[in-house]
């Protein structure tokens, strides 16, 4: 607790060994205790708070554990509407702020990795709208990036034809899952499509709720394309196929049926026959 005078009215075991302070501090100014400190983090807000204003701020200070970070409120306490002592509750959130620093970073990290997939990567929210697509999505399809960012995903990139996936879509996340492999179309600014393989996740906070998918897709339009190509070759040359054996059949017969008439003249066959003909 701080008085109107700026003095410590009283610290508790944990702010003295928090601080590397004793008990004796209590009648001494605040100024004297956290000497340079006082002026450009203290004093500010404690000026607020014994003017009757209820303060919170996050400061840094040397400890005896090394420099930590603290969440500090100021609670004015009052007597006759007038401000007698100000509470003092000061919260060491150190090791919370080093965990959003890891997890500020890993974003950056991940979100670095994806920018530079040479591969579609995307994130949607539940409901299907776009919260982050990449450079190469863009380029792929000749959508600006205002034009995806913010807009339903399905709406945008999906057939018409195709409308029951957006429905497949929502029911998964209902149940708080997703095909982690499929293909699908999605269309380009001008109209044409491109084959799609992609790889899905499910995206948590903090307290394990879905709140959307993360999505790689690999463009294999020109690979099916290149399928398709062997496929109709090769049924072309089953047809092929099929129209030589049956010529060389129809060729045997004949061959056969000279034989047969020069036979019943007497005379020896013209042609070699094949003895399972």
């Amino acid at each position: 607790m701080v008085d109107l005078e700026r003095r410590y009215a009283f610290v508790n075991a944990t702010y003295c060994e928090m601080f590397g302070v004793t008990a004796g501090i209590v009648g001494q100014r605040v100024v004297d205790v956290l000497d340079a400190q006082y002026e450009h983090q203290i004093r500010p807000y404690l000026n607020r708070a014994l003017a009757g204003e209820r303060v919170t701020f996050e400061a840094r200070r040397r400890t005896p554990t090394g420099t930590r970070n603290f969440t500090v409120s100021y609670e004015p306490t009052k007597r006759d509407a007038a401000v007698v002592m100000v509470v003092v509750v000061v919260t060491d959130v150190t090791e919370l702020k080093q965990s959003e620093q890891a997890l500020a970073e890993s974003e950056h990290r991940f979100r670095e990795m994806m920018e530079n997939l040479e591969l579609i990567s995307m994130t949607l929210d539940r409901s299907g709208v776009v919260t982050f697509c990449n450079d190469y999505l863009l380029r792929l399809t000749g959508w600006d990036r205002d034009d995806v960012i913010g807009h339903d995903w399905f709406d945008r990139f999906i057939p018409a034809e195709d409308h029951a996936v957006k429905k497949l879509f929502l029911e998964h996340i209902q149940r708080e899952t997703v095909p982690p492999h499929h293909e699908n179309p999605i269309k380009t600014r001008a109209g044409d499509l491109q084959d799609i393989a992609w790889n899905n996740t499910v995206l948590r906070d903090s307290n394990g709720a879905v709140v959307g998918t993360a999505s790689i897709g690999e463009d294999v339009t020109a690979r099916k394309l290149a399928e398709q190509k062997i496929r109709e070759q090769l049924d072309e040359l089953l047809r092929w196929q099929e129209v030589m054996l049956n010529r060389e059949d129809r060729v045997i017969l004949l061959k056969t049926e000279v034989n047969d008439v020069l036979g019943r003249q007497g005379q020896p066959p013209r042609y070699e026959v094949p003895i399972d003909s």
